[in-house]
């Protein structure tokens, strides 16, 4: 178990131990969940990985030379090489 005290300005130390067992550095944000048992502290943030397969692969494979006559022809006299 470990413990850690709330300061003046309501901030809290997260132990090393348990900072590192969430995965939780600078810049992470936590989010704290009420239970039955009392509070729930877990990371609000999660890592890019987790957004894979929720994009459908495309129909057909595009080329960056697809994608270059596509701008030509939709920016038209604006885009230049």
């Amino acid at each position: 178990m470990s413990i850690s005290t709330v300061s003046s300005k309501g901030q809290i130390v997260i132990p090393s131990a348990i900072r590192k067992e969430m995965g939780a550095q600078a810049g992470t944000r936590v989010r704290f969940v009420r239970t039955d048992e009392g509070w729930l502290l877990k990371p609000a943030t999660f890592p890019v990985t987790v957004l894979k397969g929720i994009v459908p692969r495309p129909a057909k494979k595009v080329t960056v030379e697809d994608m270059n006559d596509a701008i030509r022809k939709h920016a038209g006299k604006d885009f230049r090489r």
